[in-house]
């Protein structure tokens, strides 16, 4: 073969190369809506010089960063919520007074273990209270992080869609610690919402900013659910490089005060006896979680006392999987799978769920399916570069290394 059918091959192979190199494209920020239609752009907040600063509202349900132990060595017999939130926004305050002003609101004094249908709707009033007041830019909820998934994922879904964003924050250590957590959150926290108009509810831990959407935590890690993980902080400022890829259906609880007795639920195991069954009859119960095997398998063994729970008229029987290990299929009549959630988040929801002014078979289909896909969100998408992009430019380079492989080649013939 001649000198020129080398350097003509060489020179192909290397446009072949160019032509599937790719890259990732710079994410685009994108702006969630306060309606179920597709994000348009994701913006950041305005910071021209001489706007009035926001105001950012910090409420505080206790938790473990307001903790406060015997000495700065205690983080394991502390009590949870001891402290009032200001004494953490006193820490941070020169470091956020140049950027927003910030109010507080001390809702509960308390660990997130005791939170029940009392607490989650007191939490619930008051956020809307703060994000309906037109001078507050968002809101940060300062909670433990025993349910801090569950509470996020609760605002989520029962608070209509609206244009600010609501960040959950927690702390590992209590505010009396050595390398306490919770003042670097909820400062990183205020950071987020006035630097992005992300118009969601967000869990903001571990430098890491996700949705409640499959986010769960474990051994005192948070880790994002699939799709979940929207951006990172980086020196206590957030940055986004994810767009949400869906939108939370809501449902309306407007009347449920704090004192009103909601429907029952109960939860049922594979290891149960059927007579549990008839007892759950007797109790009034109304919803059954059942916990499955793998993608929704239960006891042939039980199928006929469930069956008496789901011939009920309205009665509500969701089947879920350990954690998010198995999306769970349909296998059971008259059983929903419920995919996106865990058996704590179910148990906590349903009886709100139960209480909404949804149908059955609306309550149903939010069980199934509690999200609408964001068709248009698309962050990171791998894109072609042109060819000639690459190239200009580099053609005396390119003609150089070929030269030298020809040389090579020569040699060796």
């Amino acid at each position: 073969m001649s000198i020129s059918g080398w350097k003509l091959i060489l020179v192909a192979a290397i446009l072949i190369a160019a032509l599937f190199t790719t890259q990732t494209a710079p994410p685009e920020p994108r702006c969630i809506e306060p309606n179920c239609t597709p994000p348009t752009s994701l913006v950041l907040n305005d910071e021209r010089p001489g706007r009035s600063k926001p105001t950012v509202a910090v409420l505080a349900t206790g938790g473990t960063a307001l903790g406060k132990g015997s000495s700065p060595t205690d983080t394991s017999h502390y009590v949870s919520g001891a402290s009032h939130i200001d004494s953490l926004i006193d820490l941070i305050r020169l470091d956020f007074q140049e950027i927003a002003h910030v109010v507080t609101h001390q809702i509960l004094s308390t660990d997130s273990i005791n939170f029940h249908v009392k607490e989650l709707i007191a939490i619930r009033n008051c956020v809307i209270e703060y994000i309906r007041r037109p001078e507050i830019l968002g809101v940060t909820v300062v909670t433990g992080t025993s349910t801090l998934h569950i509470l996020a994922f609760f605002l989520e879904h029962t608070i209509p869609l609206f244009n600010k964003t609501i960040v959950v924050t927690g702390a590992i250590k209590p505010l009396t610690a050595y390398g306490a957590d919770g003042p670097g959150r909820a400062l990183s926290a205020i950071y987020t919402i006035v630097t992005y108009c992300l118009n969601r509810v967000v869990i903001l831990m571990e430098d890491k900013i996700m949705l409640p959407r499959r986010s769960y935590k474990h051994h005192n890690t948070f880790v994002p659910g699939d799709g979940s993980l929207l951006g990172s902080i980086v020196d206590f400022r957030p940055e986004i490089f994810n767009a949400p890829r869906d939108i939370p259906k809501t449902f309306d609880i407007q009347g449920l005060e704090a004192h009103d007795k909601v429907p029952r639920t109960k939860y049922f195991h594979p290891m149960m006896e059927e007579e549990e069954f008839d007892r759950a009859l007797q109790e009034g119960v109304e919803a059954a979680v059942l916990g499955v095997y793998d993608d929704g398998y239960f006891p042939e063994r039980l199928t006929k006392g469930l069956k008496k729970l789901t011939d009920q008229v309205d009665f509500i029987a969701a089947a879920v999987s350990y954690g998010h290990t198995f999306d769970v299929r349909r296998r059971i009549d008259g059983v929903v799978p419920a995919s996106d959630w865990t058996d704590r988040m179910l148990m906590m929801m349903m009886p709100f769920v139960l209480s909404s002014n949804m149908t059955w078979e609306k309550r149903m289909e939010f069980i199934a399916e509690p999200y609408i896909k964001n068709e248009r969100a698309c962050a990171m998408v791998p894109t072609r570069v042109s060819v000639w992009s690459l190239l200009r430019g580099n053609f005396a380079l390119l003609d150089t290394c070929c030269s030298k492989m020809i040389k090579r080649i020569r040699l060796k013939i």
